[in-house]
C-alpha cells in the first residue's frame, strides 16, 4: 500500500523529492493495526501541499512526516532518527538526493562511538551510586528504584554505541538490546533479574543493584580490553566530551 500510495499520490508531484517507508513496514512485520509511516522529503513548496500526521487513504492509516529537504541537509540527526533511517526503505529518490542524504547522514564514526559509550558508562555508574545509595540515606526507595530504571537506560545507550548500532526509539531499545553482536556473559538472564520488580524494599533494591554492579564490571573488563576506558573516566568527559 505504501507502494501505491507513492506511485498515485507522491510521484505526480515535482515538490517532492523522495519518500522513505519507516516503521514496522519497513522491517517487513506490520500487521493490521500497524499505520504506515512515511517521511517525505520536499522543498519548500510541497510542505503545504500534501496531508501531514496521521491521515487515511483508501481505508489505510498513514502517518506523513514531511521534511524541507535543505533543512535537513544541514541538520543534525539524533541517533534514534538515524536508527529508524537505517532500516528504512527508499520508496522513491529523484535525482539521488535521498541516497546521498542517507549516506551523509548514517556515518557512526569511531570517535562518536567512544563518546558516546564512555559518557553513558559513566551515567549509568552515577545512577548505580543513585540507587544503592544517596536515596537510601534520603529514605526515598521509589526514588532508588527509579534511579535502577534510569541506570538501565544508560546501560543499554553504552552497549548499542559499543556495538556501533544507532539507538533505537526508547519502547524498541530494550528488545534490540538483546539482538547486539557483543553482550555481557549472560546478559539475558542479568536483564530479567534486573527488570523483575517484587516490591519497594530495601532488599529487593540491593538485589537489583548487585546485578547492575555485576553489568557494570563486565562491561568494563571488556573496554579495558580494547584499550578504550581512561584511567579517569569523569576527567575524561569533561575534557573530551563536555568541553568541546
Amino acid at each position: 500500500m505504501a507502494e501505491a500510495y507513492t506511485k498515485q499520490v507522491l510521484c505526480g508531484n515535482k515538490e517532492v523529492l523522495g519518500a522513505v517507508l519507516l516503521g514496522g513496514a519497513a522491517r517487513g512485520y506490520a500487521d493490521e493495526l500497524s499505520e504506515i509511516d512515511l517521511a517525505i522529503f520536499l522543498t519548500k513548496g510541497g510542505l503545504k501541499k500534501l496531508p501531514k500526521g496521521e491521515h487515511r487513504w483508501r481505508g489505510h492509516l498513514f502517518d506523513n512526516d514531511l521534511y524541507l529537504y535543505r533543512h535537513e541537509v544541514r541538520a543534525s540527526w539524533s541517533q534514534e532518527r538515524k536508527q529508524a533511517f537505517s532500516e528504512g526503505k527508499i520508496l522513491l529518490d529523484r535525482r539521488g538526493l535521498i541516497r546521498r542524504l542517507l549516506r551523509q547522514k548514517l556515518r557512526f564514526t569511531s570517535a562518536e562511538r567512544r563518546n558516546i559509550v564512555l559518557e553513558n558508562l559513566l551515567f549509568f555508574e552515577d545512577r548505580i551510586y543513585d540507587s544503592e545509595t544517596l536515596w537510601p540515606k534520603r529514605g526515598h526507595l521509589p526514588s532508588a528504584y527509579y534511579a535502577v530504571n534510569m541506570a538501565i537506560e544508560h546501560l543499554l545507550k553504552s552497549l548499542f554505541a559499543y556495538n556501533s548500532w544507532f539507538l533505537p526509539g526508547d519502547k524498541w531499545r530494550l528488545y534490540y538490546s538483546h539482538h547486539l553482536p557483543w553482550l555481557p556473559k549472560n546478559y539475558h538472564r542479568h536483564m530479567i533479574r534486573i527488570m523483575t520488580a517484587k516490591s519497594i524494599a530495601s532488599d529487593d533494591l540491593k538485589r537489583r543493584v548487585t546485578v547492575l554492579k555485576q553489568l557494570d564490571i563486565l562491561l568494563r573488563k571488556r573496554l579495558q580490553e580494547e584499550n578504550m576506558l581512561p584511567k579517569d573516566l569523569y576527567r575524561y568527559c569533561v575534557e573530551k566530551i563536555w568541553t568541546t
